[in-house]
């Protein structure tokens, strides 16, 4: 799928979206319809994707899926997801069965703060690469900032089941469990998460006990 570390919290009763890229963290808010900055000292936890090997630099025509994917990750930094999702159209046009680039095209939707478009995009990766634990992990934040977090419990373990450590999905489940009101749940991602990644525990654990 990609680098896209996607981490979230709740606020107000709404998931909130932080993005990180390289070594700077850039937070948005999802506002009437649009992304605005929000307040820096937010907490945060959980992560969508994983980093995959440094990218490669192309000229011209791409010529394997792993060459556009460079160039598609080039727009993403840069925030020009219509740029992003207009190379991935033109990869799935000679590499229609690439799970890779449906999971490009999921994340750059979600980073659009378009959640349901997102979800038609991973569940199509997930189809075609279902023991990739990341395009579920995808479905499962798709479904979760659709207020449909019943259904992202299933997905979110759907990905740990095939990946035990996934931090993202472990956070996933947790936020999870928080919107459904299920503490004692939650509290025991908590107790999973704080043995693999202790800050995004201790910001879930937050979380827990503000609600």
């Amino acid at each position: 799928m990609g680098v896209i570390i996607l981490k979230a919290y709740i606020r107000d009763e709404r998931i909130i979206r932080i993005y990180k890229k390289g070594s700077l963290t850039e937070t948005h808010e999802a506002e009437e319809g649009t992304l605005k900055p929000a307040e820096p000292d937010k907490d945060v936890t959980g992560r969508v994707g994983k980093v995959y090997p440094p990218r490669i630099e192309t000229d011209g025509r791409a010529e394997s899926v792993k060459e556009l994917i460079a160039g598609i990750s080039d727009f993403v930094d840069k925030e020009d997801y219509e740029g992003a999702i207009g190379m991935i159209k033109t990869g799935l046009e000679r590499w229609p069965d690439s799970p890779d680039l449906y999971g490009w095209y999921g994340s750059s939707l979600l980073k659009m703060n378009l959640p349901d478009k997102a979800l038609k995009h991973f569940r199509k990766a997930a189809e075609l690469a279902p023991e990739e634990p990341d395009y579920h992990n995808g479905v499962g934040y798709a479904l979760l900032y659709m207020s449909r977090a019943n259904e992202s419990v299933d997905e979110f373990n759907r990905a740990i089941n095939l990946a035990p450590g996934h931090i993202d999905a472990l956070a996933g489940l947790g936020l999870a469990y928080v919107n459904l009101n299920q503490k004692e749940l939650a509290l025991g991602v908590y107790s999973r998460l704080k043995d693999i990644d202790r800050d995004a525990a201790n910001t879930l654990f937050e979380i827990i006990m503000r609600r």
